[in-house]
């Protein structure tokens, strides 16, 4: 999804994510929302409680200089939506503190500042090893390394591009 700043694209992700999980379900993490800055992820989770308020969605924010055991444990506490900063995920993947067994969706939101401060490396590494999950990619702008995620993780990819008015 393209489209230029503050067109709404982070709200649309979140009533996407409401829409798709519905209700608690189980203990593991079902989608991955990978933001650039920990106030970002915060939004994000106010967010989701404010839009699903009757889902009950189960969210929790990881993000970098946190306690990574607190974080690990309240991740295997049970959650629906994890929303977290690339480098916390990846501390947290190299530690086995995220299952991913039931990841059914994948979110990174500001995916072009995301892909260009090199943290592929981490979306290359949950897009492989999770086999059934649906991908979205939230940008203001077309990155090219997008082409390269786009023929390493994604099947079927679709565009969504809002031009600017």
């Amino acid at each position: 999804m393209i489209s230029p700043k503050d067109s709404g694209k982070t709200t649309a992700l979140v009533i996407g994510t409401i829409q798709q999980l519905k209700r608690p379900f189980e203990e593991a993490p079902r989608a991955i929302i990978i933001t650039s800055t920990k106030e970002k992820a915060f939004e994000i989770e106010e967010q989701i409680a404010l839009l699903g308020k009757a889902c009950k969605l189960r969210t929790f924010v990881a993000f970098d200089k946190g306690i990574i055991q607190y974080q690990k444990d309240e991740i295997y506490d049970g959650l629906d939506v994890l929303i977290c900063t690339p480098k916390r995920l990846t501390e947290l993947v190299n530690i086995n503190g995220v299952p991913m067994t039931k990841i059914s969706l994948i979110i990174m939101d500001d995916a072009d500042t995301l892909i260009t401060n090199r943290y592929h490396s981490i979306i290359y590494r949950i897009g492989d090893g999770v086999k059934k999950a649906q991908m979205i990619i939230a940008a203001d702008k077309w990155h090219n390394k997008f082409d390269d995620l786009s023929e390493r993780i994604l099947k079927n990819p679709f565009l969504i591009q809002e031009e600017e008015m």
